[in-house]
């Protein structure tokens, strides 16, 4: 056997280009045969969606918070200033000498030097807090969403042990010229789709076998041949999930 089946090849949970999940459907032509289709799991990536909405909403109030903030931090500073600068004129006048002028000027100089100086500190200093929030609020929003994709996935799967027919149909149809194909399964997904392993062996030679493995999750599906082995586990779908996550928040 020089055929490997490779995971990549096998579509996913949550593919890394769409937001859908793959579903069998009933074939009418066929009577009650299930095709392979595919179709929206509704709530699963609408919920993280609201999730990472909701994430860039706030973290857009951050933002402006931030900026509204420093614009009147400005408007105080420069305030003072002008302020500095008429105290400083009014100060030589009442002198009446140009070197009270002067002096008066000068003092005021250097206190908007030290202001501006304080105003610059504050602005960079708003700006770094902005970016850390940001930055925090994106890492959190990460965490919080692969909880939530995680819980209702594995909810969807253990109401619905069928969905991972078209994960095996296709390991099927890339098998090629294997001489023996196992399907390792969680025992009530074992129970739930024997009938799959009959239906896959009446539509070539008898070379696939499915195995109860208590060693497994539910969901989970390890495929063995002489060629390779196909780790399908949730968890490695899960990154695939975590990686589109990343894409969302970062790119949008």
């Amino acid at each position: 056997m020089s055929r490997i089946i490779k995971a990549a090849e096998l579509k996913v949970l949550v593919p890394e280009d769409s937001t859908e999940i793959i579903r069998p459907v009933m074939d009418k032509e066929r009577g009650e045969e299930p095709t392979l289709n595919v179709s929206a799991r509704e709530g699963t990536i609408l919920e993280a969606s609201d999730l990472i909405a909701q994430a860039k909403a706030k973290a857009a109030e951050i933002i402006q918070s931030a900026e509204e903030e420093t614009q009147a931090l400005r408007l105080q500073v420069n305030q003072e200033i002008d302020e500095l600068r008429e105290m400083a004129k009014a100060e030589g006048y009442q002198a009446g000498y140009g070197v009270g002028v002067k002096e008066g000027q000068a003092r005021a100089d250097q206190e908007s030097a030290r202001l501006l100086q304080l105003l610059q500190e504050l602005v960079e200093r708003a700006a770094a807090d902005r970016v850390n929030a940001l930055a925090k609020q994106e890492e959190d929003v990460l965490k919080l969403s692969l909880i939530l994709a995680e819980k209702i996935v594995r909810k969807a799967i253990s109401e619905d042990h069928t969905w991972l027919k078209p994960v095996i149909q296709e390991a099927y149809e890339k098998l090629g010229a294997v001489n023996e194909c196992i399907i390792r399964l969680n025992p009530e997904d074992y129970a739930v789709l024997q009938t799959e392993e009959i239906r896959l062996n009446r539509l070539g030679p008898d070379r696939i076998s499915f195995r109860p493995d208590p060693n497994l999750n539910l969901g989970e599906c390890i495929i063995e041949t002489d060629g390779g082995t196909v780790d399908a586990s949730l968890e490695k779908r899960l990154g695939k999930l975590a990686r589109h996550l990343l894409e969302v928040i970062y790119d949008g």
